[in-house]
């Protein structure tokens, strides 16, 4: 019995040994895998740290990289504002003696070398200038200036340049950054020249066309084509590094950005061997209310030309020698100074100057004045502000401030001339006419109030000014505070402004039917205020 009762008793122990064993084990192996992963945790943790510093390094280096960049651009545009002073004074100082056309072309080219510069400047120490925002372009314009300068940068070689204009296009405008579109189509031409540079027939095509929804720019080498593995790139939106042993690869990041930027879209035609051809299109805007896009003539007008270039007289001389042929009762004369001009004006009676149509150039070299301000010195509405420099955002304001529109200079023999053959001055005879940018409430006020009497309707300003001297000054005219274009924007030309401009021409009857508060204070005694909100008075306006 002893000897089952030990022999039990250490079977027991050897059990409890063997579950303590077990536990052991377990535990050692537990230990061993919290050990080995807080090992690997720190072994991780050293490597994270490593990447990090790595990371951290690199970082620093190119920080200090694009500090060193920044000090480089910054150095070069301080260097590059010498030069192109100079340039500037060069060209102000011998531009008596220089055709116009050689000066605008020195102008635009130094002007663009520093927009070049600056927007380098600006991209590098992250600073939005004005002059980097998306505005209305005209887009023929632009391609003019750019094409003058490429005649000259590629003069002496065997290149030649056709420009081919659809007349629709003329006066089309696109919303982009005036510097990346001129960047964009000076890389493509520079494309187009490389791939000719040993061709002695070589050619680019410049071709722009405007449908009604968008511009459509073409440009086409005569060259070898473009090769299709740089083409694949480019509509895979792969970084393009190839350059100008190809002839086509320079630049053509910066050409796919800004299409894809400004809501473009592009096409590229190769035919290997013969030639390369990028159409590219972009939405078409609004005409600017800054801009004429045709000259408006009475029968009985007398055009008035200021400028001080004898070659401008003689350009228009010649825009107007089938139009004078047709029409014998128009006029026009010719002044090179504008103390003369202002002097002939304002020795005028009031209807003499309504009969007068300006056309004046802004700079008038060494007189002390510009064209502007001819305009406010005999308060001429009727002018177009004939210039160079119409691209130029400040003289476009100016323009709309004073009241006039501009026309590029650029565009004297394109522009089109029309002639009002039905209606003389002061002859249309109406009950009412209104002015009212919100179409659907005049519509409905004059279908439901006025109907039994003849109401001529504006539904902007400009059109109503443009066409303002064909009715009586005793004509009832209905004047809103605010004009708005459809796409938001506001007219320089308000309800007191244009009420200012008529009083001034002789009209008498004039009403401003207005949804703003507007206090006595500032209501002149020659307008009538009534509130749009005045529903006796709103069914009786043609009686006030």
């Amino acid at each position: 019995m002893l000897k089952d009762k030990t022999a039990t008793m250490n079977e027991d122990f050897l059990i409890e040994e063997f579950i303590f064993l077990q536990k052991f084990i377990v535990k050692a192996f537990k230990y061993q895998e919290e050990t080995e992963q807080a090992k690997m945790g720190e072994l991780i943790a050293q490597r994270e740290a490593e990447h990090l510093r790595l990371e951290n390094d690199a970082a620093q280096a190119v920080v200090g990289e694009q500090e060193k960049f920044r000090t480089i651009v910054k150095q070069t545009l301080h260097d590059i504002q010498s030069p192109l002073s100079s340039l500037g004074t060069i060209v102000e100082e011998h531009n008596i003696n220089m055709p116009e056309n050689t000066r605008i072309t020195l102008r635009n080219a130094a002007n663009r070398i520093g927009d070049i510069a600056n927007n380098l400047l600006n991209q590098y120490t992250n600073k939005n200038s004005v002059e980097n925002e998306s505005a209305p372009l005209l887009v023929s314009l632009a391609l003019l200036q750019i094409m003058s300068e490429k005649r000259y940068e590629y003069s002496d070689s065997y290149v030649k340049f056709i420009t081919d204009f659809a007349k629709p296009a003329n006066f089309a405008f696109i919303k982009i950054n005036p510097a990346d579109f001129t960047r964009m189509v000076s890389n493509l031409v520079n494309n187009a020249v490389e791939e000719l540079k040993d061709k002695h027939d070589g050619r680019v095509n410049i071709e722009l066309a405007a449908t009604k929804e968008n511009v459509v720019l073409s440009i086409e080498d005569n060259g070898h084509g473009m090769p299709g593995h740089i083409k694949e790139k480019f509509f895979q939106g792969i970084a393009i590094t190839e350059g100008k042993e190809d002839g086509h690869g320079i630049g053509l990041t910066q050409i796919r950005d800004t299409i894809n930027a400004n809501g473009g879209r592009c096409n590229i035609y190769v035919i290997e061997g013969e030639r390369t051809r990028f159409v590219i299109k972009f939405p078409i805007i609004e005409i600017p209310q800054w801009i004429a896009s045709e000259i408006r003539l009475y029968l009985d007008d007398t055009v008035v030309v200021l400028d001080d270039d004898e070659s401008i007289h003689g350009a228009w001389d010649t825009k107007f020698h089938d139009i004078l042929k047709e029409f014998p009762t128009l006029k026009i004369k010719h002044f090179t100074h504008g103390v003369d001009v202002i002097d002939y004006i304002n020795g005028l009676n009031e209807r003499e100057k309504h009969s007068i149509l300006l056309l004046t150039d802004y700079e008038l070299l060494n007189q002390g004045m510009s064209g502007l301000d001819v305009v406010r010195e005999t308060k001429m509405t009727r002018t177009l502000l004939v210039t160079s420099y119409s691209a130029n955002s400040q003289i476009q304001d100016l323009v709309l401030d004073v009241g006039i529109k501009l026309l590029p200079k650029e565009f004297t023999s394109i522009v089109a001339i029309t002639v009002d053959k039905k209606i003389e001055k002061w002859s249309k005879k109406v009950d009412l006419v209104w002015v009212e940018d919100q179409k659907w409430f005049v519509d409905d006020l004059v279908r439901n109030y006025y109907s039994h009497i003849k109401v001529d309707i504006y539904y902007d300003p400009d059109s109503f000014m443009a066409e303002v001297h064909q009715y009586p000054l005793d004509t009832r005219i209905i004047l809103d505070t605010y004009y708005f274009a459809p796409d938001g924007t506001a007219y320089r030309l308000d309800g007191f402004i244009i009420a200012s401009k008529l009083h001034d021409m002789g009209y008498t009857n004039l009403i401003l039917f207005s949804g703003d508060v507007v206090e006595q204070n500032n209501i002149p005694d020659y307008l009538i205020v009534i509130f749009k909100n005045d529903q006796v008075n709103k069914k009786q306006l043609d009686k006030i």
